[in-house]
């Protein structure tokens, strides 16, 4: 019972963290134009990716699908498509080292989640540090994302425009 209670939250953190991070960068995206193609192929990637979650979910031991636990994994699937898009979209509009960095951090974080379900769920070892790996360089291009933020702010007028 505490290894579950332990387990949502830090499902629950992961969740409040992207959800952060998508918060940050959705005001940036503002007059982000998209066309035909990009929606089709985005859809169509979307929908595998939501294939694919379910997948991970039907595969998870019965003692861990109980619909909390449930919720929280759909969310964190989702979160996870949700600030790779973001972070993508914030790339194709801006095209600088900064944005760069961003993708490099969203990139980081859900490969470490993705690493860590393969190691717990699917008892691969090696797979454990490979999400430490992954953890570290998300968390290392998250600082220098935030160091540019932070030293564009002290030079401009406005942070909206990350």
């Amino acid at each position: 019972m505490k290894f579950s209670v332990v387990k949502n939250t830090l499902y629950l953190v992961r969740i409040l963290a992207y959800l952060n991070l998508i918060l940050l960068v959705i005001p940036a995206l503002n007059k982000l134009v998209l066309n035909l193609f990009t929606v089709l192929i985005s859809v169509f990637v979307i929908g595998i990716d939501i294939y694919l979650l379910h997948e991970m979910a039907e595969s998870l031991p019965e003692s861990d699908k109980n619909p909390l636990f449930l919720s929280l994994f759909y969310l964190l699937g989702f979160f996870s498509l949700a600030i790779v898009a973001a972070c993508l979209s914030y790339l194709n509009r801006y095209a600088n080292k900064k944005a760069f960095l961003l993708v490099i951090a969203a990139f980081g974080f859900v490969l470490s989640d993705i690493f860590y379900y393969n190691a717990y769920y699917l008892d691969f070892e090696v797979f454990y540090y490979l999400d430490r790996l992954a953890n570290i360089l998300g968390i290392g291009a998250l600082l220098l994302f935030s160091r540019r933020l932070k030293h564009k702010d002290k030079n401009s007028v406005s942070a909206s425009t990350l």
